[in-house]
Formats: C-alpha cells, structure tokens, sequence
C-alpha cells in the first residue's frame, strides 16, 4: 500500500511538473509571436506614456478610446517620445 500512494504521489509531481513545463512553453512562445510583430514599446505611467523602439523622427499619436487623437509628436535622435498631461 505505501509503495502505491508513492507512486501515485510521483505520478502527481510528474504530472504537476508535465503540465507546469507546457504552460511555460506556452506563454513563451505566446509572448515571441507579440513581440515580434510589434517595432515599438508604449507604457502608460501617472498622467504619461511613453513610448520607445521608433525610427528618428518617426511620429506617433496618442489615441483615445473612442478614436480621438489627444496629441502627435515625433520620435527624439533615441527613437523615443513622451506625452506628459495625459487625461
């Protein structure tokens, strides 16, 4: 009987390491497809945005959610850029 419940906790460990091994397989190859098709980098902060990976003087809008441009700006000499006041 001991050896059993052994075996049946192994087989839970393997099982529990098994699926672990796919979930980060997973999301691993999830987040190379979106990084892939993505040039650039916009991250949201307190009232900014700021956004980097753009060519010099590329430009890029800031884009509400009903489709409102709030403001366009141009990419610095780095290939990035910051709105400031953003509601």
């Amino acid at each position: 009987m001991v050896g059993l419940a052994g075996g049946l906790r192994w087989g839970a460990r393997a099982g529990a390491l098994l699926l672990g091994a796919g979930l980060v397989a997973s999301l691993t190859a999830t987040v190379q497809t979106v990084s892939s098709s993505s040039s650039f980098d916009a991250v949201g902060s307190a009232e900014q945005v700021y956004v980097t990976g753009l060519a010099q003087d590329q430009s890029a809008s800031l884009v509400a959610p009903g489709g409102t441009t709030l403001s366009t700006q141009s990419a610095d000499a780095q290939g990035g850029l910051l709105f400031r006041n953003v509601p």
